[in-house]
């Protein structure tokens, strides 16, 4: 009977464990976490100030139960502090008895994450600089919240966004600071984000954007701009600057330029029987070659496709289309792939949009707004971004479906649908988007 151990606990080391599992019952699959819970939801924290759970340990997209009973075993508080890749085995600490002990293995599967690091987390270990990425940083920020009165959030990405919203529920003062020229750059263009802006700056919050951190002081706690403005705080929660956490293994597999571990396409790294996945990897994006992408489903994919190829190749890394779906304040936000302005300097071909604006269904006049990006030739479609105040999520995956396809305009316009009188409307938006991009191609 063959032994896999996994070095991390979160969504890509569970989604291998529970994948191998299935796959071969037989297999000795073992997980080790330095935290003493698995699958904690790092956005547990914005769930408990929404109200949406009662507390941080509910915020679990599995329970040690559920895992446990799959016939995976958890070495919950078990910090490993040593990798022979070589020898086959690895060192583990115990966090509360501090007994250290080996454990050989058979393939290994590395799925340790990212962490936050770089100039402006220097003063991470302040008791008022605080994150959310783990529980037991979820619990500290919990705490430090109860007393903060005015808390600068940096970062306007989907994490920062996404906090905001949860700190304004918790009738915060808040500043939110991004140093591009529009929230969420990497997802939408500025023309898209105008209205989640406008949602944001109504509730109150001071939104900077175009301004860049200098510096993070302590004493007294503040956040110094480049140009000079300096913004005091009770609290700052930061949102940037994930890494790959790839320092354990640093010295025995090789890494790209980034610190992501190398792996081959079926994310085996440079030492046999042992795989990297999740936040440790570089996925291959759209046409682009490979990025750094620190999101959920690709970790999760990610850890799947590892399970299938502990024993032979099997599943190749699947391609990223970066899709997110969030609600950030009255706004349902989603988006699937490259920006416009993404397109138009990665592709060979000119590049076409269109904007298209629905009702949400024949009971619920609430308009869906769905951009639409193509090659302006050939129609492939290019990238999706969909905004509305009634909840859109569920069309990301037929996006996804679509442009991870190749299909054009034309392909998904006249695709085969489902309607039903009073339950779906004659002509979905994601179809007539699709047909009045291929119409105005013809009409150029």
């Amino acid at each position: 009977m063959s032994k896999t151990i996994i070095i991390g606990g979160s969504f890509a080391g569970l989604s291998c464990a529970l994948q191998a599992k299935q796959l071969y019952p037989d297999m000795e699959v073992q997980v080790f976490d330095s935290q003493e819970t698995v699958g904690f939801i790092p956005s547990g924290m914005n769930l408990v100030l929404n109200h949406e759970v009662d507390q941080l340990e509910a915020a679990s997209f599995i329970s040690e139960k559920e895992v446990r009973a799959a016939g995976v075993q958890l070495f919950l508080g078990h910090q490993v502090v040593e990798v022979d890749m070589k020898a086959k085995w690895l060192r583990a600490k115990n966090l509360k008895t501090q007994v250290i002990t080996d454990y050989p293995y058979d393939q290994l599967v590395l799925a340790m994450g990212s962490k936050q690091t770089g100039h402006l987390v220097a003063h991470l270990d302040h008791p008022a600089i605080i994150s959310t990425k783990d529980i037991g940083s979820a619990h500290h920020a919990l705490e430090v919240l109860e007393d903060a009165g005015h808390v600068v959030v940096v970062g306007g990405g989907q994490i920062g966004i996404e906090a905001c919203e949860a700190l304004v529920n918790a009738n915060k003062q808040v500043t939110l600071i991004e140093a591009n020229d529009s929230l969420a750059e990497r997802y939408f263009d500025a023309d898209f984000v105008e209205e989640i802006e406008a949602a944001i700056e109504i509730v109150g919050v001071d939104l900077r954007v175009g301004s860049k951190v200098a510096s993070v002081e302590t004493d007294p706690l503040r956040v110094i701009l480049e140009d000079g403005d300096e913004i005091y705080a009770d609290a700052i929660l930061m949102g940037v600057n994930l890494f790959p956490n790839s320092s354990l293994v640093a010295d025995q597999v090789e890494l790209n330029s980034d610190k992501t571990i190398w792996t081959s396409p079926y994310l085996e790294t440079s030492v046999t029987d042992v795989f990297a996945v999740g936040d440790l990897v570089q996925v291959p994006y759209a046409d682009q070659g490979r990025d750094f992408i620190a999101l959920v489903n690709n970790a999760i994919r990610s850890g799947q496709i590892a399970a299938f190829n502990l024993k032979e190749n099997r599943v190749k890394q699947a391609t990223s289309l970066r899709v997110i779906g969030s609600r950030i304040f009255s706004q349902y936000v989603v988006s699937v792939a490259k920006t416009e302005h993404e397109a138009n300097g990665t592709s060979a071909q000119p590049v076409q949009t269109i904007t298209v604006r629905a009702d949400y269904s024949l009971t619920d006049s609430t308009p869906v707004y769905l951009k639409l990006i193509t090659e302006a030739d050939t129609g492939r479609i290019l990238g999706a971004k969909m905004r509305s105040e009634s909840n859109i999520l569920t069309y990301a995956d037929t996006l996804a479906l679509a442009i991870g396809q190749g299909l054009t305009d034309k392909e998904l316009a006249f695709q085969d649908r489902l309607y039903y009188p009073l339950e779906t409307v004659a002509n979905p938006i994601i179809y007539r988007a699709a047909l009045e991009s291929y119409a105005q191609r013809l009409a150029k």
